[in-house]
């Protein structure tokens, strides 16, 4: 993530010049009245908290990853997926 915010009327007259960098994979502060109120982020950068997210507020999936021996640890993302699919369609989540 970038250091180099973008201020409120800065941000209007340099809106495709930022569009640029957060297309280019860079998430931008944004600045309104001299705080920093957000950031700018691409769209799969957003996905990607949102799942995260998602796995770390649901207290049963956290106890499942943490009972799981050696021999039964999940292998990637899909197997993570399968998890909560399984516990939201058992009503869990």
């Amino acid at each position: 993530m970038t250091e180099e915010p973008v201020a409120d009327v800065d941000a209007l007259a340099a809106w495709s010049a930022i569009a640029a960098r957060v297309e280019h994979g860079e998430s931008v502060p944004f600045i309104a009245h001299g705080k920093q109120v957000g950031y700018i982020v691409p769209v799969g950068e957003l996905e990607r908290l949102q799942e995260t997210i998602a796995v770390l507020s649901d207290p049963d999936t956290i106890a499942d990853l943490r009972d799981r021996t050696s021999e039964d640890q999940l292998a990637g993302v899909e197997a993570l997926h399968e998890l909560l699919a399984a516990r939201r369609s058992a009503g869990k989540r």
